[in-house]
């Protein structure tokens, strides 16, 4: 953006905009750069955007934003759960279905964090009255971060959008009076489609309630601010949001109910592929064949995969001679030294790859940032989700026809060749990947349009609670309708002993009858 063009948005901001506080904590590299794609959003529309962004884990040193005002703040003291500390268990340990202890070990470790980080901001007088002094009309946080809430509330800005920088979360966007029906709708952290056999459905109502109790018992005790924001209620809060964007692309995610104030903008942040530079052009320029990158993310580094899971790699990379890899690989060590269709880098520009024409497959870990870049770039992808939402998205992104996925657990030189050979040499997946990026190109509202205009619509008439569901404020026997069945399967079984009953004592009458005419007859 031009210097005179960025001097006409800021003073048209200043002039005609809403002021718009966006809570972007460190937590995650691809949840910042979400927040950060939002905050320029708006300031491109023509509203005061700022980014408040404290510093949460060490690693992540972005803001995300390019435009927006960032305040941030430093990390005072040590957070007591240390993330690195489970890592290596991402390449180990079962994260699917029933099985899902890492990643409630993470989970449960971001929330024992989210409270001491919380507090000392809250208990931040300068900050608190820096950030009141701006006067916003607006707030935007992320459901998981259930600080920014009450930072809302401390400042008194009365109207604020919720948002998931990933798919919805079934254990926190019942909050927001999303039907999560596990008949039909996998659990988070699953690895099951929405069509399910009956025990998969067990599995899923057990994958369901397991997650929701443990999130009550060992979660939610870490969200209670009233010491440090008096009269915050964290339920009322969520309910009380004017829409929720959702960082999930509706043409990729499985159908489901939803309600109003869901609004999905995927590709909210997904740039225009920009040129190679010289040295990426010139390896995608000689590649004999197809070119395969292969990136498992920020936190999941290949370079501490366990060694059986390299070999698995460099051997079927020595079997593909004409495809030539390009290896996300953090470290300078000799693994895949004798290979030489392996190109290792320790960082890559991945969105500007998917714009090359050569650029034959994507094999990745399935997060959710991942597969939203490559479906909006029509990149077919293999699948190794290693734990968390991963194995949601890898599964319905094989439902769509547009990954090929894996199971750590099995990695193998075959599996991984299998997988190879399949995504890049059978047409199917190509063209099912090219479909559904044309589809995602013209949906009839883009997700920029989504953000700008759901954000204005809420700060000009917000709050109202005209999109608030009922069924929030129901218990579980109103809910599932138990106070009204129990009584009609009582009554009905009542019915039904009562009906059996008459009938014996009919039947034993008519026999008596019987007998007794016979006996006169004799």
């Amino acid at each position: 953006m031009s210097l005179f063009r960025l001097s006409l948005v800021i003073l048209f901001a200043e002039s005609f905009g809403y002021k718009i506080l966006i809570y972007s904590p460190q937590i995650g590299h691809s949840h910042v750069n979400f927040f950060g794609q939002i905050a320029d959003t708006l300031v491109e529309a023509g509203h005061d955007a700022v980014l408040y962004v404290p510093a949460f884990y060490e690693e992540v040193k972005t803001t995300g934003a390019k435009l927006a005002r960032v305040i941030e703040r430093p990390l005072e003291n040590k957070l007591p759960y240390d993330v690195s500390d489970v890592l290596p268990g991402t390449w180990t340990e079962d994260g699917r279905g029933l099985v899902q202890v890492f990643t409630f070990q993470v989970m449960i470790g971001m929330a024992g964090n989210i409270k001491p980080h919380c507090d000392m901001q809250l208990a931040d007088k300068k900050l608190m009255d820096r950030l009141r002094e701006e006067k916003f009309d607006l707030g935007i946080t992320e459901v998981f971060n259930v600080c920014g809430y009450a930072i809302f509330h401390n400042l008194g800005i009365r109207t604020h959008i919720s948002a998931f920088a990933t798919n919805i979360v079934d254990v926190i966007s019942s909050g927001l009076g999303v039907v999560n029906n596990p008949s039909y709708v996998p659990a988070s952290f699953t690895q099951l489609s929405d069509v399910m056999s009956y025990s998969q459905r067990l599995e899923n109502v057990i994958s369901y309630s397991t997650t929701f109790f443990l999130f009550q018992l060992l979660v939610r005790p870490y969200i209670n601010f009233n010491h440090v924001a008096p009269g915050f209620d964290i339920d009322k809060a969520v309910e009380s949001s004017a829409f929720a964007f959702v960082n999930s692309e509706e043409f990729v995610e499985y159908p489901r109910p939803i309600n109003h104030k869901i609004v999905f903008i995927a590709g909210i942040g997904v740039k225009q592929p920009q040129p190679l530079d010289e040295e990426y052009e010139r390896i995608m320029e000689n590649a004999k064949g197809s070119v395969v990158l292969v990136s498992f993310g920020s936190v999941a580094k290949s370079s501490e995969m366990p060694s059986k899971i390299k070999d698995a790699f460099v051997g079927m990379f020595a079997r593909f001679p004409e495809v030539t890899f390009i290896w996300k690989y953090e470290k300078d060590d000799d693994v895949a030294a004798n290979v030489t269709n392996v190109i290792k880098k320790k960082w890559v520009p991945q969105n500007d790859l998917f714009g090359h024409p050569k650029l034959g497959a994507f094999i990745t870990h399935g997060g959710q940032n991942s597969v939203i870049e490559s479906t909006n770039a029509g990149i077919p992808m293999i699948c190794v989700p290693l734990f968390g939402d991963q194995m949601r998205n890898a599964k319905v992104a094989e439902k769509r026809r547009v990954a090929f996925l894996l199971d750590k657990r099995f990695i193998s030189s075959d599996s991984l060749s299998h997988a190879i050979r399949t995504v890049l040499y059978n047409q199917t997946y190509g063209e099912s990947a090219k479909r559904l990026a044309q589809m995602i190109r013209k949906k009839p509202i883009s997700a920029r349009e989504r953000v700008i205009k759901y954000t204005e619509f809420a700060a000009e008439f917000g709050p109202f609670d005209n999109l608030n569901s009922a069924g929030v404020r129901l218990n579980f026997f109103q809910y599932y309708m138990i106070d009204i069945l129990l009584p009609a399967a009582i009554i009905l079984m009542l019915f039904t002993a009562l009906s059996a009953l008459a009938l014996i004592r009919l039947t034993r009458l008519l026999l008596r009858f019987r007998m007794e005419n016979k006996q006169k007859q004799e």
